[in-house]
């Protein structure tokens, strides 16, 4: 007996499980696997790339997780302009650490005062880096025990899981 590989797709829906804003910066391999994760589980979650085109080529084709031989595509919005997406309720930013200031920079007009902007980054002082954007109260930095490998635009191997911890 073969094992088959299965692949199944989803689409977010605006009657999504969860109204609060999602914002996810950096959509690489943490910043793909956490924005599908959280939009398969009915979350309004919106990707923002600084990359137009490959922010059009995720808008077009989803983000594709792969999990030994499952495979699932996830229709998650993405943009490159901040401006497109409105005030976030929670913007994750999943860059590079030196890459940290520049994107809170380009998301800042999505940080209102009731935002929780949540560092999943390695790294140390990113938060320093966040906050002429946001206060200190809105700033949670976190660590996660997924493994994640980018194999391309939009595509993700979903490597290992791990709980992931969030501190204030």
């Amino acid at each position: 007996m073969t094992a088959r590989k299965t692949t199944r797709s989803t689409t977010r829906g605006a009657g999504s499980a969860v109204s609060q804003r999602i914002v996810v910066a950096g959509p690489g391999a943490i910043g793909c696997l956490f924005a599908g994760i959280l939009a398969e589980a009915g979350y309004n979650v919106t990707l923002l790339d600084h990359k137009p085109a490959r922010a059009r080529i995720l808008e077009r084709t989803g983000i594709n997780i792969r999990r030994g031989r499952t495979s699932r595509r996830i229709r998650v919005p993405a943009t490159a302009r901040a401006a497109d997406i409105g005030m976030a309720d929670i913007l994750f930013l999943c860059v590079k650490s030196y890459d940290t200031a520049a994107a809170a920079s380009r998301a800042s007009q999505l940080i209102g005062p009731g935002t929780t902007v949540v560092s999943l980054q390695n790294g140390l002082d990113n938060a320093k880096a966040i906050l002429p954007f946001a206060a200190m109260s809105q700033v949670v930095c976190g660590v996660t025990g997924h493994g994640a490998l980018s194999t391309g635009v939009g595509r993700v191997v979903h490597a290992g899981t791990g709980q992931p911890r969030l501190a204030p």
